[in-house]
């Protein structure tokens, strides 16, 4: 399915996540298309229903890419702003900055934006799944059995 428009927009944080009150202005400004929630154990669940994501990067980065969710993210350590600059840099995500520096309207403007641009996220979607199909295991086991 082609992301033509975004329909509404999950947002999965840590229980330490320190901008919650910017996710209530956005859920507060957008009702209808933005929710968060810190998902425990039913982060799959929460995934499978999303059309995009905006969060940090992690495991979940490439359970996003599998499952086609164009994905914004915001680093929350200096060592993750080399591997999103390369990853925003050939089409995989959108790279938001680094958490301590973003101000509140820059961060609810990079959202819009984010939201707003549905031919990239069109692009992020095809560019994500072509990179992480999901069949690595199965290839490990393979090469395993084979070498």
């Amino acid at each position: 399915m082609a992301v033509d428009k975004v329909r509404e927009v999950r947002a999965a944080v840590s229980a330490q996540f320190r901008h919650v009150d910017l996710l209530q202005d956005l859920e507060t400004r957008h009702a209808e298309r933005f929710n968060w929630c810190v998902p425990g154990d039913g982060m799959a669940a929460h995934m499978a229903g999303c059309d995009v994501a905006v969060g940090a990067p992690g495991q979940a980065t490439w359970e996003r890419a599998c499952l086609g969710l164009p994905a914004a993210y915001v680093a929350i350590s200096d060592t993750q702003v080399p591997l999103l600059q390369h990853l925003n840099a050939v089409g995989f995500c959108a790279f938001l900055g680094v958490d301590r520096q973003i101000e509140d309207g820059e961060f609810r403007s990079s959202v819009g934006r984010f939201l707003d641009d549905a031919s990239q996220l069109v692009r992020l979607r095809g560019t994500s799944m072509e990179a992480v199909d999901g069949l690595g295991a199965a290839r490990a086991v393979e090469a395993a059995l084979s070498g």
